[in-house]
């Protein structure tokens, strides 16, 4: 079994395996490890489900009783982080390095 917390978007904002509440109203998961605050006014959904596809994760993904769970209209990826920009760069430098190489030693240049 697992439960699925989604926002007022229908947005899946978090799934756990346990499920449970403070006395304030908030949503206690993880094995009560983790509270998820629910702000005055806040439809927030609590779902039960038997199991959830390998793939499905939160934001990128909603979820109602009545559709399931399918692809959020509204995410985006998120923007790669300098460091990740310079890691790849860097693979492609060394991708083109190889690839000279490969034509110097093959007499192509």
């Amino acid at each position: 079994m697992k439960y699925i917390i989604t926002n007022k978007d229908n947005e899946i904002i978090h799934i756990s395996d346990t499920i449970g509440y403070q006395e304030n109203g908030n949503i206690l998961v993880d094995n009560g490890s983790l509270a998820i605050a629910k702000a005055p006014n806040e439809k927030m959904g609590v779902y039960e489900v038997e199991d959830v596809a390998e793939g499905i994760c939160e934001r990128k993904y909603c979820y109602t009783e009545e559709q399931g769970f399918y692809k959020n209209p509204n995410y985006r990826e998120p923007e790669p982080t300098e460091t990740e920009k310079i890691v790849k760069l860097q693979e492609q430098i060394t991708d083109l390095q190889l690839a000279l190489a490969e034509l110097v030693e093959g007499g192509n240049v």
